[in-house]
């Protein structure tokens, strides 16, 4: 990239947009499937199961629950298989924060990437964004096949991205980052994460709205003005 946005770089001293130190997009890994707590009262899903008796991976979750709680979502198979639930912190055994995912991960097969465009463009990214000096990495379906290994990711598949910025990000420094991955085949789909919550980097450039929709830590929205003092 020809300009760097001038943040803080990969040694962060705040958390970004949770009380507790995981944070959304995080997988975590627990020790027995009867430590997941569902969110409602409703019938757990059979599916919900049949996966944590498979790999007991969920993803962290905006949202609010008791303390020493961790909101989390488990993920099926199918596209709208999601579920939302809690875990306790103590029951935690692993965690896999996406910027992990750009030193430690499951490669996948050239054969996959090839017929996968939305890993294909992780791997295009990882080379346009080389010099970025915030933290990022592929969340989605992307980085959960990154990270178990187990081929989630679809021909159709968007490339989900997250950027942490603790402290402002400029809609021309968010441009420069959205030209570099605009040649990739995949939907590249960026989120970033400040204090306050989460936005969409497309809609935080496309200069059509002063205010922006931030996905806050409680799991609600809010529109803003700026997504690092929620005003």
């Amino acid at each position: 990239m020809t300009g760097k946005p001038p943040c803080a770089a990969r040694t962060m001293t705040r958390q970004i947009g949770t009380p507790h130190k995981f944070r959304p997009h995080d997988l975590v890994w627990i020790d027995d499937p009867r430590s997941f707590i569902a969110a409602t009262p409703t019938p757990t899903p059979a599916w919900v199961a049949t996966t944590l008796a498979a790999e007991l991976v969920m993803v962290v979750r905006r949202g609010r629950v008791s303390p020493g709680l961790i909101p989390v979502g488990v993920r099926g198979s199918a596209r709208d298989e999601r579920f939302a639930g809690a875990v306790a912190s103590g029951s935690i055994t692993r965690r896999v924060r996406p910027e992990d995912l750009l030193s430690q991960r499951q490669e996948p097969t050239q054969a996959r990437r090839d017929a996968m465009p939305a890993l294909e463009g992780f791997y295009a990214v990882m080379s346009a964004w080389a010099d970025l000096n915030l933290p990022w990495g592929p969340v989605g379906s992307v980085g959960f096949e990154l990270a178990t290994g187990v081929p989630v990711a679809t021909a159709s598949s968007d490339l989900d991205l997250v950027v942490y910025a603790a402290s402002y990000l400029s809609e021309q420094d968010g441009n420069l980052l959205l030209e570099a991955v605009a040649g990739i085949d995949a939907v590249a789909d960026i989120q970033v994460e400040t204090p306050q919550g989460g936005f969409s980097l497309r809609e935080y450039c496309d200069g059509r709205s002063l205010r922006r929709r931030l996905k806050t830590c409680d799991g609600g929205a809010r529109l803003v003005r700026d997504p690092w003092s929620n005003a």
